[in-house]
């Protein structure tokens, strides 16, 4: 299943643009996820925009480290 999704970003000096970012996704991943997201009064699309703005905004991301070996 094809599951698309809007996102804006801006850039200095410019007016917001939006991206169209395309992902597939198995049915009931999708389904499981939009039900976590609509208890907390926000839809899949607004989800992963603030996601992706959170990112954008701190330069960094909750993968960051996630595959770096643990150092001992």
């Amino acid at each position: 299943m094809r599951y698309n999704m809007y996102v804006s970003y801006m850039r200095l000096g410019d007016m917001t643009m939006e991206k169209l970012i395309q992902i597939r996704i198995e049915e009931e991943i999708r389904n499981a996820a939009d039900e976590v997201f609509r208890r907390n009064g926000l839809t899949t699309q607004q989800a992963v925009k603030m996601f992706l703005t959170q990112v954008a905004n701190n330069g960094q991301s909750p993968f960051d480290n996630l595959f770096t070996p643990k150092q001992q």
